[in-house]
Formats: structure tokens, sequence, C-alpha cells
């Protein structure tokens, strides 16, 4: 288990296994502008989110369409900062809750997701790693508690989108029935698969 660090510890340890580091192209004052500008106070996970990530548009633009922000916009009070990236739903953050929000497009229904803004940022991070990393694999949900033997868990969330990850490279995200696991190298996959003796459907 995780001890209790801090959700900027969290975003530094994803991002120095997906990069290394990140370049940090965004400060406080581009925000001041864009909150000005919208007239609404941008939440702090939110932007310590893109001040860790907001330089890798190759990254924002994977599983998810993570605007840069910039783009942002203010639609039925919520702050909106992402798409699915076929397009069939939306996400944002409500500016009365500052819970996270989901927007089904074609049906016009939102909803809030049921996670704290820190928990969802996490879990999109680690989705966005099963198309971004060199090496993505799955194996049962069936088998969360035996991965974290071997993983850390990074999120409050427990079951469906709890976020796990290894100082070694290795990130896991429980989705559905399935727990799909992203490596920065094959080699780090191979030995995360060997220490662990889960057996990896690699994809």
């Amino acid at each position: 288990m995780l001890g209790k660090i801090s959700f900027d510890e969290k975003l530094q340890t994803i991002s120095t296994i997906y990069f290394g580091n990140c370049d940090q192209s965004f400060s406080e004052d581009d925000f001041r502008i864009i909150e000005n500008d919208l007239n609404v106070t941008i939440p702090v996970a939110l932007r310590k989110f893109y001040l860790m990530f907001g330089g890798r548009v190759d990254f924002l633009k994977c599983m998810y369409n993570i605007t840069l922000p910039r783009e942002f916009y203010i639609e039925n009070n919520v702050l909106m900062f992402a798409k699915e990236y076929q397009n069939v739903c939306a996400y944002g953050i409500s500016i009365d809750t500052q819970k996270p929000i989901y927007f089904d497009i074609s049906n016009d229904i939102n909803e809030p997701v049921d996670q704290e803004i820190e928990d969802f940022l996490l879990y999109m991070l680690a989705i966005q790693g099963t198309e971004f990393s060199p090496c993505v694999g799955k194996i049962s949900a069936k088998l969360a508690t035996d991965l974290e033997e071997h993983l850390l868990k990074m999120s409050e969330s427990s079951g469906e989108k709890a976020v796990f990850c290894s100082k070694d490279g290795v990130i896991g995200v429980i989705v559905g029935n399935e727990i799909f696991i992203s490596a920065k190298s094959d080699e780090c996959m191979e030995k995360f698969e060997s220490d662990s003796g889960l057996e990896i459907d690699y994809l």
C-alpha cells in the first residue's frame, strides 16, 4: 500500500514513469489570465495536473482528448476540459461542487463521476498510458489483491478505476473486469511479470 503522500508526489511519480520528467509549459500567471477570461477559479488539482503534464501534447491526445487550458470552456456551470477520443462523451468539473462531471454527448445526459477530482485525474493519466506507453498488457480484475502486493495503490478509489504503480516503471488501472498494465519499456514489464508471478496478456 502507498502511504500518505501528496497529490503532487503522485503526479511526479507517474510523470517519471512516462517521461522521466516533463517540461512545465504553464505558469500560475497563465492560469490567472484564463480565470479572468472565464470568470472562474480553476480547481487546484487541475492546475497541478496541467503544470506537470500540460507540456506533453502528444500525451494529452490519447484515449482522452485533454484540452489545453486556453481551450477551456464553461457549459451548464461545468468547466469542460476533456473528451473521450471517439467524441462520445466529455468530462468537466462542476464549478459549484468541484466534482468531476460526465457528459453523454449523443444523449445529452450529464451526471457526477463517482470519484474526487484527484482520483479522477490519476485515473485519466493511467488510461492515457494504455495508448501512450510502449508496452501494455492486461490481467483479470480478480487479481487486484495480488496486484496490490506488487504495486503501490495511488488512488483512494477501490475496485473500478483504482490506480496502482511502481517506481520501477509500471502503472495498473482497473477498468471493468480487467486491469490494464502499462510499462515504460518491455524490460520493465518482463521484470514485473517475473517478480509478481502474474501472467500478463500482452496487447
